[in-house]
């Protein structure tokens, strides 16, 4: 899946632009994709002006890069078959399981990999904020991001976790077939293991021979410590700045 845009420059390095609801996070890589540094802005970006977005990420991307790499963190999803997708009835999709703000706007990713197609909202302004500092660019949801670049489907049974501040993502592949995308909100370490417990047993997936996935960003130790106790293989993954 890509999502790169093509910039007339003669840098070497790479941006990754991770947007949230509380603010963005910039990473900058080398031309071997070899991480060099990271910042974080705290903002609600949904409470500025359309004026005041752009002047905030324009100040932080100033520098040519060869490529830049935009997703979006947002609770507002739905995974639908791709044989079933139709481009004209996203927002159908979607209006099934959220009802998404008449200001946010309705963007999908197709993972043919995997058969699937990820629609999802992105505030309005934040959008077209984006589309004009980086027209060239695609937006990703972060579950399309995390699904291409860390699924792997060809391991027969296992069940991956991406845990953030409020909510863990949990993807799970059965008999080599992606079975299940989906987020729980979470508030203490034990919410979480509930959940991932709940999925193997709903799923039928044996604790002791399926493996779990912690791909664990914000360094919550706690969480890979209770995986660890319950589930026999548990195994913490290392995930791009």
């Amino acid at each position: 899946m890509e999502r790169t845009s093509t910039l007339t420059s003669n840098s070497s390095f790479s941006l990754s632009l991770q947007i949230d609801s509380d603010g963005f996070t910039l990473s900058v890589f080398d031309k071997s994709d070899s991480f060099l540094t990271s910042k974080r802005v705290d903002a609600r970006l949904s409470d500025l002006s359309l004026d005041e977005v752009i002047s905030m990420i324009k100040a932080e991307t100033q520098l040519n890069f060869k490529n830049i790499n935009i997703s979006i963190e947002s609770n507002t999803y739905v995974i639908i078959p791709m044989d079933l997708f139709r481009m004209d009835e996203a927002a159908d999709f979607l209006f099934l399981e959220h009802k998404p703000s008449k200001t946010d706007s309705i963007l999908f990713n197709k993972i043919p990999e995997f058969g699937i197609v990820d629609v999802f909202t992105i505030p309005g302004k934040i959008h077209e904020a984006i589309s004009q500092l980086f027209p060239m660019a695609e937006i990703s949801h972060h579950l399309s991001q995390f699904i291409s670049e860390k699924v792997n489907f060809k391991i027969e049974n296992c069940v991956y976790c991406f845990p953030g501040n409020k909510k863990v993502d949990i993807v799970v592949i059965k008999n080599s077939k992606l079975l299940l995308v989906n987020s729980f909100s979470y508030q203490t370490p034990e919410d979480f293991l509930y959940f991932t417990l709940n999925v193997y047993e709903k799923l039928s997936l044996d604790i002791h021979k399926v493996p779990v996935y912690l791909f664990n960003p914000l360094k919550k130790f706690e969480l890979e410590k209770l995986l660890a106790k319950y589930i026999t293989v548990c195994i913490l993954q290392p995930i791009k700045e």
